[in-house]
């Protein structure tokens, strides 16, 4: 997987270290992931004050974001290709509030795949509280 350590931990996950530059990417911090089941993935990461919205809960908008990464690396961490490609379409429903704190998980999974298209759905979890649905089309590379 682009990005992530070539070998796991004793736990079976995988990290991608933190950008420290200015990147998109640093706004995630430290990603680990592990692949549970050859089509579903859990995605872990840490939630900190920066994403501290009004509310003094994590911002709705890097919920959005999360999701948008987890539609390329769910995928990839269950071995298909999706880096390089691109959101056709995505759809986020949000079921209640993301405390500072606590990390997040997201669990994906592909629902089919076709030769151009990977559709997936998932969950943002937060201590075993379903937080936030999706799903959504990637466009595989070419």
């Amino acid at each position: 997987m682009t990005g992530f350590s070539a070998t796991p931990d004793a736990d079976g996950w995988y990290v991608r270290q933190a950008d420290h530059d200015d990147s998109f990417l640093a706004l995630f911090g430290e990603m680990r992931v592990r692949p549970e089941s050859p089509t579903v993935a859990r995605i872990r990461l840490a939630t900190h004050q920066g994403l501290r919205n009004f509310t003094n809960g994590v911002h709705g908008g890097y919920l959005l974001a999360v999701v948008d990464q987890a539609l390329f690396v769910g995928p990839m961490a269950c071995g298909r290709q999706a880096f390089g490609g691109a959101t056709i379409d995505a759809s986020s429903q949000f079921l209640a509030p993301v405390a500072l704190g606590p990390e997040i998980d997201v669990v994906v999974e592909v629902l089919r795949e076709t030769g151009r298209f990977l559709f997936v759905r998932g969950l943002i979890e937060q201590d075993g509280d379903a937080k936030l649905a999706f799903s959504g089309t990637v466009r595989k590379p070419s």
